[in-house]
């Protein structure tokens, strides 16, 4: 008697992503990069009962929470809800020099990007003076294609 085995569906791939729900009291997961000012929102987020808050205090250069999880020259899809200030921009990075700019959403919205990381850090960051950019319900997964 033979077994034959099918592959039923995509498989999932946890999350590389420490505190990627947000629901940690600290932001002790998050690293504060370029003059980022970091911490947990409890008033509005958009699943659970913190968001992550990264106010932009470095001028007109983003500033951003970081986590030191990627590999350089692997594919990454990073997913999750966001939302910014009134005149403010929301930015995922993959390393260095690869990075998403996402419009202003003054409510939560939803975004999947996938990229190909140029460091070891990825970046959830603030664009605009004094702006900020709140995230919630991350994942960061490898991509294997």
């Amino acid at each position: 008697m033979r077994s034959w085995f099918y592959r039923t569906a995509t498989p999932t791939y946890a999350t590389i992503l420490a505190d990627g729900n947000m629901e940690a009291a600290t932001t002790a997961s998050w690293i504060a990069n370029s003059g980022a000012t970091l911490s947990k929102q409890t008033t509005t987020p958009y699943g659970g009962a913190r968001c992550l808050r990264v106010q932009n205090t470095g001028g007109d250069n983003a500033s951003q929470a970081r986590q030191d999880i990627l590999t350089a020259r692997r594919r990454f899809v990073a997913e999750g809800w966001y939302r910014t200030e009134a005149g403010g921009n929301a930015q995922v990075f993959f390393g260095a020099s690869t990075s998403v700019v996402l419009a202003t959403a003054t409510s939560w919205t939803f975004v999947r990007i996938e990229r190909m990381a140029d460091a070891v850090y990825f970046m959830l960051g603030a664009s605009g003076v004094d702006k900020y950019a709140e995230f919630d319900n991350w994942n960061v997964r490898v991509t294997y294609v």
